[in-house]
């Protein structure tokens, strides 16, 4: 019996981490309306993440790269604007309660790491998004029910 147990422990041992190092593999949350599933094209993922690299890590590190990048949520695409949570492995963003209200919405995060749009070759916060007419009241609502799902 002990050896089963033993056998079965080693077993969920190598399993776990053999799940760990699958990591660097591409994936992205991804939401459903109901009516179809919001998916982001390889190519816009590596554009986007280019673009992440060029913006903010680059001056942590000269050589950052795109597998350096990870898109942790995906809200869709609104007006060829992206939607999303990304984050790095170089960053360790403050543990703290943030916010941003936009309209009668307040987005709420554990941390520092808020919601960017992708829009054009830019990046623009949330607000600074809606504020220069990327994203619509309608885009928003949606976002946000989206986000405290």
């Amino acid at each position: 019996m002990k050896k089963i147990i033993l056998v079965f422990i080693s077993l969920m041992f190598t399993m776990c981490l053999v799940a760990c190092g699958e990591k660097n593999k591409c994936t992205v949350n991804f939401f459903s309306d109901g009516k179809s599933d919001i998916k982001i094209s390889e190519d816009m993922q590596e554009k986007i993440k280019s673009k992440y690299v060029s913006e903010y890590l680059l001056k942590y590190n000269e050589n950052a790269s795109i597998d350096e990048v990870h898109i942790d949520k995906f809200y869709g695409v609104y007006n060829n604007a992206y939607v999303l949570i990304m984050s790095n492995d170089y960053v360790e963003y403050r543990t703290a309660i943030t916010y941003e209200v936009i309209l009668t919405y307040r987005f709420q995060y554990s941390n520092s790491n808020k919601i960017k749009v992708f829009y054009e070759d830019s990046f623009y916060s949330l607000t600074s998004a809606y504020l220069n007419k990327i994203l619509s009241d309608e885009d928003i609502r949606e976002i946000y029910k989206k986000f405290i799902k």
